[in-house]
């Protein structure tokens, strides 16, 4: 007898394929097939808990979808996935909310070993293409690397801050008997505390801290500054090369003249009192909605919706770059199609498991079995 969840997860292989068809031929997944799929994955799981008499079996579709979904538009917001991707997302955490793999199953929602594998499957093509495209354009380097250069005091100090606050503050729970974890409640509360102090003092005290957590666990300290003193700069630089690398390299100027109906823009124009302005907002002001809210005349171009520019907004453009109120170009974002990265990542998910958490557990010494 087959099991009732080969249905959604046939669907949710049907979508994919589907999707990567209309995303690669016409650069759009088209709501006829991402909404019914959404609708079928919530009534399905309702159906079934309400058979089975289980509440969170018949929440699971519900759920699975609203984390997929509020995931899937953080990434919308930043800029790295279009109105389709995130409704495709949301119907495959609608169909398969809580599938199960043969192997490699992590302990989080299957959305994000979905998004992970995703994400690991991609990576290598992306981060090829960005590398080579960051070297064909001088000054890229400098760019990445000119913030840990800006913050290599705070590099180094912060090992010496962290394993000797934690030294102490693990020290002071286990002699208060707290256990994991609320054993590391201390540690955290002397980093906050070291942060507050002025240089001067925070230096020596962390140093000798450090010194002390030596003492207790030797390896164990040692293995910790090694890990922070690499793992801390390689963040920023990571985070760095992300940054310079979205606006140099996955954004484009685009003449105003040359602007085209459902362009995404890469920046706010907004007109106020006659005057024309525009600012670039960070990922931050996307998500929360823009922190600046100006009381705006009229906007003709948002980074948030995710249609693009509309062909009134397209005149509106170029009238005003004629009239010479606005320079002749447009940040624009550089539209990718990510239909095929979760197509792998789905295929991946269901017959392996998860990637990212079997080289977490592989890392720390932990069989991935069954």
């Amino acid at each position: 007898m087959l099991e009732p969840e080969l249905l959604p997860l046939g669907l949710a292989i049907f979508a994919v394929c589907a999707a990567n068809y209309t995303d690669l031929k016409r650069r759009i997944i088209p709501n006829e097939l991402t909404l019914p799929l959404i609708a079928v994955g919530l009534a399905f799981y309702a159906l079934l808990g309400a058979y089975q008499r289980d509440v969170w079996v018949a929440a699971s579709g519900a759920l699975g979808a609203s984390l997929a979904f509020a995931i899937g538009y953080a990434i919308w917001l930043a800029g790295g996935w279009a109105g389709g991707d995130v409704k495709l997302f949301t119907a495959l955490g609608a169909l398969l909310p809580k599938y199960e793999p043969p192997y490699s199953q992590a302990p989080y929602p299957f959305a994000l070993t979905l998004l992970f594998n995703a994400v690991i499957a991609v990576a290598p093509v992306l981060l090829l293409y960005i590398a080579v495209s960051c070297a064909r354009r001088p000054g890229i380097g400098g760019k990445i690397i000119s913030p840990i250069r800006a913050s290599a005091l705070r590099f180094v100090e912060a090992p010496f801050v962290i394993v000797g606050c934690s030294a102490l503050g693990l020290e002071v729970a286990s002699r208060m008997g707290l256990s994991w974890p609320l054993g590391w409640l201390p540690a955290g509360l002397l980093i906050v505390v070291a942060y507050r102090l002025p240089s001067r003092a925070r230096v020596p005290i962390a140093v000798a801290l450090t010194g002390y957590g030596l003492y207790l666990a030797p390896l164990t300290a040692a293995r910790a500054f090694v890990l922070i003193l690499l793992a801390l700069p390689g963040l920023r630089l990571l985070i760095s090369a992300v940054n310079v690398a979205n606006r140099e390299v996955l954004q484009e100027e685009v003449k105003i003249k040359e602007l085209k109906e459902g362009m995404i823009p890469a920046e706010v124009i907004y007109e106020r009192d006659g005057k024309v302005g525009r600012y670039s907002p960070s990922y931050w002001e996307l998500l929360r909605g823009s922190a600046r809210k100006p009381k705006w005349d009229r906007v003709l171009a948002d980074p948030r919706v995710a249609a693009g520019l509309t062909r009134g907004q397209v005149r509106a453009l170029r009238r005003l770059a004629r009239a010479g109120k606005l320079r002749g170009s447009l940040r624009i974002k550089k539209g990718m199609p990510f239909a095929p990265a979760l197509g792998l990542g789905l295929l991946i998910s269901v017959f392996y498991g998860d990637v990212y958490w079997h080289l977490v557990l592989a890392l720390a010494g932990v069989p991935a079995g069954p």
